[in-house]
C-alpha cells in the first residue's frame, strides 16, 4: 500500500451514515417559484480559489422563508431565493435549488437531474442512489459527519453522473466518535470534482479521539467507484488528506494536496486503477510521487 509519508495512523474506514428522511411529507402548499427556467451558469470567479466570498447565495439576494415540504417528492421544481430552516430531503426529478440557504443539511434520495447552484448549506449534502446531480458555487460548512456524502445504498441503484465544481467545503464540526470527511464516496459511476476547495481546518481530536478523517475519501464500498476525476482542486487537512481506495479509471490532474496530520495520500488502490495522474503537488509546489508504480501512481509533473 503506497503511502506518502510515514504514517502513525490510518484513516478510519468506518462508513458515514447517510441521513434518513423522517416523518411523512408535509402537505403545506409551497410558494410559487420565482422562476421556471434556470439562469445561465454564473462565470467562474476570478478572485482565486473558492472561498466564503465567492460561493454561496449571491450578494443582494433577499431570501424568503420557505414554507414548502421538508420531504419533497415533486419534480420540475425551481426553488430560487429561499431560506430553508432545518433539514430537507428531495426525491423528485429536475429540481433546482438556487441562491438558497439551508440550515440543517440536504439529502437527495433516489432523485435525478438535481442542481444546487450558489447555495449556502450548513450540515452537509447526502447524495443517496441519485443520478445527474450538479453542485456548483456552493458553500458547505459546519458538517458533523461529511460535507458531501455520496453512496449507492438504496434499491440497488447506483449514483451516477455527479459534478461538483467551484465549491467550498470547510469548517467541520464533528461530534464524539465521528470520522468527518470533506467528501466521502461509497459507490459512484462518473464523478467529476473540478476546482473545489475542501478544507478540514486545523487538526483536532474530539472526546480524546481523532475526528477528522480526510478531505476526500474514495472508499471501495457499495460496488466501488468508477470513472472519478479530480482536477484543479485544493485539498487541505484531515488525517491523510486524500484517501484512495480501489476503483477503476481514476484521473488526478493539477491538484494541490496539503499535508494532513499523518501525510498527504494513503492509497489502497490496485495497479491500473489510476489511468492519469499528472501535475499533483504539495503545499510547496513540489511534485507528489508514490513510492512505487502501484496504486495512486502520482508520478509526473511538467510545471
Amino acid at each position: 500500500m503506497p503511502v506518502l509519508d510515514s504514517p502513525s495512523h490510518s484513516p478510519s474506514t468506518t462508513s458515514t451514515r447517510t441521513p434518513q428522511p423522517t416523518g411523512s411529507p408535509s402537505v403545506t402548499p409551497s410558494p410559487a417559484p420565482r422562476s421556471t427556467s434556470p439562469d445561465p451558469e454564473p462565470p467562474q470567479s476570478t478572485a482565486g480559489r473558492p472561498n466564503s466570498s465567492n460561493t454561496g447565495y449571491r450578494a443582494g439576494v433577499d431570501l424568503r422563508a420557505w414554507t414548502g415540504p421538508t420531504y419533497d417528492s415533486s419534480s420540475n421544481r425551481v426553488i430560487d431565493g429561499f431560506r430553508l430552516a432545518g433539514s430537507y430531503t428531495f426525491t423528485g426529478k429536475n429540481v433546482t435549488l438556487r441562491n438558497c440557504e439551508i440550515t440543517g443539511g440536504v439529502t437527495l434520495a433516489l432523485a435525478s437531474g438535481v442542481t444546487i447552484d450558489s447555495c449556502t448549506i450548513r450540515g452537509g449534502v447526502a447524495i443517496s442512489s441519485s443520478q445527474k446531480v450538479t453542485i456548483r458555487h456552493t458553500n458547505i460548512h459546519d458538517f458533523g459527519a461529511d460535507g458531501i456524502h455520496i453512496t449507492s445504498d438504496r434499491d440497488g441503484i447506483r449514483v451516477a453522473d455527479v459534478t461538483i465544481a467551484n465549491s467550498y467545503l470547510h469548517s467541520p464540526s464533528p461530534a464524539c466518535d465521528a470520522h468527518a470527511d470533506g467528501m466521502q464516496v461509497r459507490g459512484v459511476d462518473r464523478l467529476t470534482l473540478l476546482n473545489n476547495h475542501i478544507n478540514m481546518g486545523a487538526w483536532r481530536q474530539v472526546c480524546g479521539k481523532d475526528a477528522l478523517n480526510a478531505a476526500v475519501f474514495l472508499q471501495d464500498a457499495n460496488g466501488g467507484n468508477q470513472s472519478v476525476t479530480l482536477r484543479d482542486n485544493l485539498l487541505v487537512g484531515g488525517g491523510f488528506t486524500f484517501y484512495l481506495g480501489a476503483g477503476t479509471r481514476t484521473k488526478l490532474i493539477d491538484n494541490v494536496i496539503k499535508r494532513g496530520r499523518y501525510g498527504w495520500v494513503n492509497s489502497t488502490s490496485d495497479a491500473g486503477d489510476v489511468i492519469q495522474a499528472t501535475n499533483n503537488v504539495n503545499e510547496n509546489g513540489v511534485c507528489l510521487k508514490a513510492s512505487d508504480d502501484r496504486g495512486i501512481g502520482l508520478n509526473g509533473c511538467t510545471r
